[in-house]
């Protein structure tokens, strides 16, 4: 037998008293020190404590501070992500801004809550690749529906208005070829819309969407937000984020 020396048992009574509180919510570790020093205290000298049950008790309490470091270190990790995550979800490493983060998404196609619509520009031949979309939902069913396009640098003009009629209730999307009252064709850009909705004279509330390519972001520390030509946007306006642009 191999009898644990008293060097064994003050080292171990100094590792207790190093202890300043208990840490009880890991599992009693400062009892099971506490029954282990007073075992080894009150064991018999002519007869003392098996040198492989000793061995065992010394593994579980190594194994016991061992999962204390685990734990410990868990919490020093999740205190960290907490403190690298902004209060929307984007993560700060280090100093960088988020707003870095989000330059990401310049090129991208997104849908966002909103009111303008992105018109594809002009070739040198005065023709558009590609026509462009307005998106909105009506709460309920509409006799009479109208979208008014507005010029950007005066909200009091109307530069075209399409008569789209009775409608039922639902997000729809209508086209648009860029064609104003005067048929001309306008320049391609950013341009502000209305959805005017009624059903026999009483208006029908309408939500309104905007879609299209991020052009940049506006550096802030406290609140980023994407650019699309003109248009600022929250994060937290955008619903879709689609791959790339549209074809």
């Amino acid at each position: 037998m191999i009898a644990p020396t008293d060097s064994s048992i003050d080292a171990l009574k100094a590792q207790q008293a190093k202890e300043a509180e208990p840490r009880e919510e890991f599992g009693g570790q400062m009892d099971f020190l506490r029954m282990f020093i007073t075992q080894l205290e009150h064991q018999d000298p002519m007869n003392p404590q098996d040198s492989t049950e000793f061995a065992t008790q010394l593994a579980q309490f190594s194994s016991l501070e061992a999962e204390v470091g685990t734990r410990d270190a868990i919490d020093k990790l999740v205190e960290l992500q907490q403190e690298m995550l902004g209060g929307d979800g984007f993560m700060k490493l280090g100093g960088i801004d988020r707003s870095l983060l989000m330059s990401d998404m310049i090129g991208k196609e997104i849908l966002a809550s909103g009111s303008a619509v992105q018109l594809p520009p002009l070739d040198d031949s005065g023709n558009r690749s590609a026509e462009t979309s307005f998106l909105f939902d009506l709460e309920s069913g509409a006799s009479d529906v109208k979208i008014d396009v507005i010029d950007p640098a005066n909200p009091d003009a109307i530069l075209a208005t399409l008569e789209l009629g009775p409608l039922s209730p639902g997000r729809k999307e209508q086209t648009w070829d860029g064609t104003t009252w005067g048929g001309s064709k306008l320049q391609g850009g950013v341009y502000e819309y209305r959805v005017r909705a009624e059903y026999n004279g009483d208006p029908v509330p309408v939500t309104t969407f905007l879609q299209g390519q991020i052009t940049g972001t506006v550096p802030d520390a406290e609140n980023p937000k994407l650019r699309m030509g003109p248009v600022e946007i929250d994060m937290d306006e955008v619903i879709e984020i689609y791959a790339g642009a549209s074809t």
